[in-house]
């Protein structure tokens, strides 16, 4: 998306979502770890947190879609 990345060696599966309010809210529902605390990266939102099987899953917002 004209966004400058930086390639690494593993492999981490990502989704975009409209709120990630919500996203929170159900990992704190489901005793989710999140592993990389809400942070701002240029216009996203970004979380990762642990799945079921302890897998690291990247969760994304555009900024203009919430409010922090």
């Amino acid at each position: 998306m004209n966004e400058n990345v930086t390639w690494g060696e593993n492999c981490l599966p990502s989704f975009e979502v409209n709120d990630i309010n919500k996203i929170i809210e159900k990992l704190k529902r489901l005793d989710r770890k999140i592993v990389f605390p809400l942070t701002k990266i240029l216009d996203n939102w970004v979380l990762e947190f642990k799945d079921t099987e302890c897998n690291d899953i990247e969760v994304t917002s555009k900024i203009n879609n919430i409010k922090k």
